[in-house]
């Protein structure tokens, strides 16, 4: 009998698991990328919305140079993992801090992962930063939520 309820509750624990969403770090199309011209990357750039509500990625590798934006619950805005500056800033500041990474490019795209722990569709800076971004030097990242397919 203990034997039977042990693996029932083993059971329900692995079907847990699997019901659970997973997430995974996927690239937003860029514009003029030579894979997406603008009007098709535009046509994309929604998904970001279907993001994951998640902390700061600290442990993310980023493929490219680059650095981390953390859109918070209350909507501020937070770089982080960039060897420039960090910290909370302003639209301003972000702007800045991308025009001073142009010149260390050299052909390649600026890699920045975007993650907000509030609801990304209510995120007043999520759009702004989404704007500010949204360029053909600049590979945007995102946290995604894969769910289990048929749960």
């Amino acid at each position: 009998m203990n034997v039977k309820i042990n693996f029932s509750i083993f059971l329900i624990i692995i079907i847990w698991t699997f019901r659970a969403n997973t997430q995974t770090i996927v690239e937003l199309p860029r514009p003029n990328s030579g894979t997406y011209s603008f009007k098709q990357a535009e046509i994309h750039k929604h998904e970001i919305y279907e993001m994951a509500s998640t902390d700061m990625m600290e442990g993310w590798e980023n493929p490219y140079l680059g650095f981390c934006v953390h859109i918070t619950e209350s909507d501020h805005i937070t770089v982080y993992k960039s060897f420039l500056r960090e910290g909370e800033m302003t639209m301003e500041e972000l702007n800045e801090l991308l025009n001073e990474y142009l010149i260390f490019l050299e052909g390649n795209p600026l890699g920045v992962l975007i993650t907000c722990s509030g609801n990304p569709e209510d995120s007043i800076s999520l759009n702004r930063v989404l704007e500010l971004l949204f360029k053909p030097y600049v590979q945007i990242f995102y946290v995604k939520s894969l769910k289990q397919p048929g749960w």
